[in-house]
């Protein structure tokens, strides 16, 4: 489903370190995946700052999604 696919996106190193770039941290300070809720906690806080015609929004979208 699309919700596996983006929770096993979330937590490969290449889309960590893709939103670590962007401000996004998906890891905690002893570098371990902040889990599943947080990690979508903090895309949505990360998405509803952008607006959805900026680059780096779609950026975040095609790494999560995978279009």
């Amino acid at each position: 489903t699309g919700f596996r696919t983006i929770f096993t996106r979330i937590q490969r190193p290449k889309t960590i370190q893709f939103l670590k770039q962007l401000g996004i941290e998906l890891q905690n300070v002893e570098g371990q995946f902040v889990g599943p809720f947080e990690a979508v906690r903090k895309l949505n806080i990360a998405l509803k700052s952008l607006d959805p015609k900026d680059v780096r929004y779609s950026q975040i979208i095609e790494q999560l999604g995978g279009f």
